[in-house]
């Protein structure tokens, strides 16, 4: 049998129950590297982290064929692909195992024996000290979930041993925590340095977390950790613990660490149905990369975070304009993975307008990319919008082959949203195949996953693939007020978008209609589509048939409280260049007849010399609504 799932899953614990009942079996860790194993005898055979061997897809194949007589459990941390034909049993495990009450030493360790069988076991005296270091009371084991803490002496012994041995995941973990032992914080933080990024590449979040907390625990204001952590929370689903790391990035972090949590925040708070406060993350993460010498990389995460924002408000235009800048941007500068996720972001603005064969080419060069870098998250979803776009051009069987074999790799990685993302695209696909049945499974694993994640935008598309295969409106009306709750915008259905308090959301047509009965509630209204505009205090005006003055005003409500040069303003309204004392005369007197309509205290003035940031300001404490078609 061949037991298969994601680190920390209890694929080792469950394992263990089973040796214990056992009396005779023989357990056998094959970390860090071992490329033969004595498999010889009629005892069962339990062999941990196959993963690490050289070739343990032949290994396994080798065994089923060979090894009839010999019961074998192999365990591993990632999916393998094995020679047809081959006689394995597969296990996969995509939850935590359920473990019974085990005795106390089985509880202790979870690689690679019980202490108290090694001393037995003759073959065990074969391996070398690579693996195990002599204690008086018997052996004691290099992983990190030691049974008991090892001495500095040992700790010395075994970071000595482990300089030649395979750099892998667990190997990663097991030199952080003897350098963490040795109160080698400087060392320790040096190895994450250099490894967190192939953790993460492989799915390893468990163990980034475990290494953070450990590295925040000696010291609570190191941004690298904090943004570690934060990559690794997102990808459990903890994103309101993922944006409090981050916001401690931005507290204790240098400038260029800062300017990639701006960027990371930025998609977060899209997943979180949060588009307006993105797109000001993604805007001020150009401003600090134009003010540390044009960095590329936040550049391009950012110009993908303003495609995103505009996608989700039914702006897919404008979406792919800003996504074709990203590309163009990564292209420039060589950055592969940026290149690879600016493929993907622009096969989904493709997408959103229907344009499926366009959207497929994209994320296939996405997908090639991210495949030669490494990326299985960037890998999954362009595989995920490869699906989607087969199955609108009618090649469902070229799909089942894509989403299947990307479900399969989504459990072994252990990201949520992946995970809920693959269950979606199943129901889906299963759904386009009129097989109901399993659609209803699908969806109903991705609507657990969902609850556990959190993602808004998740939730949406669940509930319209509910009402998709229930035929029931009351899910499609869920949907609805759920995206109009986070200011996002059903596919097809017709958007405004609405500026108020100096946010803007885009919001359907009936929640336009609702929010013009409420006009009342409002200082001053200004209706963009019905070319009306009203101010509480002096009913119905004019203003909109002026159109240089109303060009200020707007101007001037999108971003309430912040000062308008008379330069800045003037390019506003008029249509050529500013020409110093004449222009800015021009500017004063639209702005008094602005006043005059509205108010004085309306809009006000800092500075009058306007030096130092001075200039016109819209007066935050006046209520407005502005809608824009």
């Amino acid at each position: 049998m061949l037991l298969e799932g994601p680190c920390g899953g209890g694929k080792t614990s469950l394992a263990l129950e089973c040796a214990h009942r056992l009396p005779a079996a023989r357990w056998i860790s094959c970390w860090p590297q071992k490329d033969h194993l004595d498999a010889s005898g009629t005892l069962p055979l339990f062999v941990d982290h196959i993963e690490c061997l050289k070739r343990p897809e032949e290994w396994l194949a080798w065994c089923a064929q060979q090894l009839y007589e010999t019961g074998i459990v192999a365990i591993s941390d990632r999916r393998l692909r094995l020679p047809e034909g081959a006689r394995v049993q597969r296990l996969l495990l995509d939850e935590r195992a359920r473990v019974s009450d085990l005795p106390e030493q089985c509880q202790l360790l979870s690689l690679p024996l019980p202490p108290q069988l090694l001393t037995q076991l003759d073959w065990v005296r074969q391996l070398d000290d690579r693996f195990l270091l002599r204690e008086q009371a018997g052996w004691l084991s290099l992983h990190p979930d030691l049974a008991t803490r090892p001495s500095p002496d040992q700790s010395k012994q075994a970071l000595k041993m482990l300089q030649t041995v395979e750099q892998t995941p667990i190997w990663a973990e097991v030199v952080f925590q003897h350098l963490r032992a040795l109160g080698d914080w400087a060392g320790a933080l040096e190895l994450f340095r250099s490894h967190h990024s192939i953790l993460q590449q492989r799915g390893e979040f468990q163990r980034i977390i475990r290494m953070t907390g450990a590295l925040l625990d000696h010291d609570p204001r190191l941004g690298l950790a904090h943004f570690a952590q934060a990559e690794a929370r997102a990808a459990l689903g903890q994103l309101e613990q993922a944006l409090a790391d981050l916001d401690n990035v931005l507290l204790w972090a240098d400038p260029g660490l800062r300017l990639r949590a701006l960027a990371s925040r930025c998609h977060l708070r899209l997943d979180l149905g949060q588009p307006q406060a993105a797109a000001e993350d993604a805007q001020a993460s150009l401003e600090l990369s134009d003010k540390l010498g044009g960095r590329q990389p936040a550049r391009i995460k950012a110009c993908n975070g303003l495609a995103r924002v505009h996608n989700l408000r039914g702006q897919a235009r404008e979406g792919e304009i800003w996504g074709r800048r990203a590309l163009e941007l990564a292209q420039a500068c060589g950055d592969a993975k940026g290149e690879a996720y600016s493929f993907f972001i622009l096969g989904q603005s493709l997408a959103e307008q229907e344009l499926w064969q366009d959207s497929l080419s994209q994320c296939q060069s996405g997908f090639q990319l991210a495949r030669q870098q490494g990326e299985v998250r960037l890998t999954l979803i362009a595989r995920y919008w490869m699906g989607a776009a087969l199955l609108q051009l009618g090649r469902s069987a070229w799909a089942e082959e894509l989403l299947e074999q990307s479900h399969g790799e989504a459990r072994l990685f252990g990201d949520l949203k992946m995970l809920a993302l693959g269950e979606l695209m199943m129901a889906q696909l299963r759904l386009a195949q009129n097989r109901k049945d399993c659609a209803h499974q699908h969806l109903s694993a991705a609507e657990e996953l969902v609850k556990r994640c959190g993602y808004p935008l998740l939730a949406i598309r669940s509930l319209l693939l509910k009402q998709s295969l229930q035929a029931e409106p009351e899910w499609g009306e869920r949907a609805r007020l759920l995206a109009e709750q986070v200011g996002l915008v059903l596919p097809g259905a017709r958007s405004l978008e609405v500026w108020s308090g100096g946010q803007c959301r885009r919001l359907p047509e009936a929640a336009v209609t609702a929010l013009r009965a409420a006009r009342e509630e409002f200082d001053l209204w200004i209706d963009l589509e019905q070319n009306t505009a009203w101010v509480r205090t002096r009913g119905p005006l004019q203003l909109l048939s002026k159109k240089i003055p109303t060009r200020i005003l707007l101007s001037l409500m999108r971003q309430p409280g912040r000062a308008h040069s008379a330069e800045a303003l003037f390019a506003a309204g008029w249509d050529h260049p500013f020409e110093g004392e004449s222009s800015a005369a021009q500017v004063r007197k639209n702005v008094a007849r602005l006043r005059n309509l509205l108010g004085a205290e309306t809009i006000l003035v800092r500075d009058h010399s306007f030096a130092h940031g001075g200039g016109y300001y819209f007066n935050e404490a006046v209520s407005y609504c502005l809608i824009q078609a």
